[in-house]
């Protein structure tokens, strides 16, 4: 595999930014290969860096209201606070990547507006877990 000097966006919501599978095979293969790599995801802040390994990291600041997940998402709906996807989004299509890879039941929301973006990107979605455990646990 060669990446030709194409660039790859992988984004989750729920794993690390530095998680071993996402991070530390996917990226870094991703990168050895050639592919210009960034991935985004959600951390203690705002802000975009490039990792010791060479990977472009966006990391985007999801405000946490409630521990509890459900009423998190229910205060963030009825008090009209921005989406953190929608931050996510944004990050994700300002790279203008060849191939956008999303990896969470909740990022997939994403998927639609990425395959619009007027570069025709590819996209991959993929999710590891247990697909009914998953749906389950959606509003996480």
């Amino acid at each position: 595999m060669n990446g030709n000097g194409k660039t790859v966006c992988m984004i989750s919501c729920m794993h690390d930014l530095f998680d071993d599978r996402i991070y530390w095979k996917e990226c870094l293969s991703l990168k050895k290969s050639g592919y210009t790599v960034f991935h985004i995801g959600f951390g203690k802040k705002d802000r975009a860096y490039v990792s010791k390994e060479g990977v472009n990291i966006i990391e985007v600041f999801r405000e946490r209201y409630f521990v509890n997940p459900y009423l998190d998402k229910l205060f963030r709906i009825v008090t009209i606070k921005k989406n953190p996807y929608r931050k996510i989004f944004i990050a994700a299509k300002d790279t203008k990547a060849d191939i956008y890879h999303t990896h969470d039941l909740q990022i997939g929301r994403l998927n639609k507006n990425i395959k619009s973006l007027s570069h025709k990107p590819k996209l991959i979605y993929d999710v590891h877990e247990y697909y009914p455990d998953v749906v389950l646990s959606y509003f996480r």
